[in-house]
């Protein structure tokens, strides 16, 4: 095979396996993307609770930090799933 020559179809089994694939790619894209954001979201409150006293800065500690972020990273992996999955297989 020349470098100019244009590519193989795939064939019927082979293209089926590869749309699959790019599904479960491009779920796992959308989920670790709404988990980052669901990440910053949670240090967010935590930073923002903070500031505003309803936490005292005295008591705060890493602990309190990773229960808030890890509220709002399974709640936003839940809904990139969600979301994800509804809009991949709605076509």
């Amino acid at each position: 095979m020349v470098a100019s020559d244009p590519p193989e179809p795939l064939d019927g089994e082979l293209a089926v396996g590869t749309h699959w694939v790019v599904k479960i790619v491009v779920m796992i894209a959308c989920v670790v993307g709404f988990t980052v954001v669901g990440a910053g979201i949670g240090f967010f409150a935590i930073y923002l609770a903070d500031r505003i006293g309803v936490i005292d800065s005295m008591d705060l500690s890493w602990i309190d930090l990773f229960e808030c972020m890890s509220v709002f990273v399974i709640l936003s992996a839940v809904i990139g799933g969600r979301v994800c999955y509804k809009t991949i297989f709605s076509k």
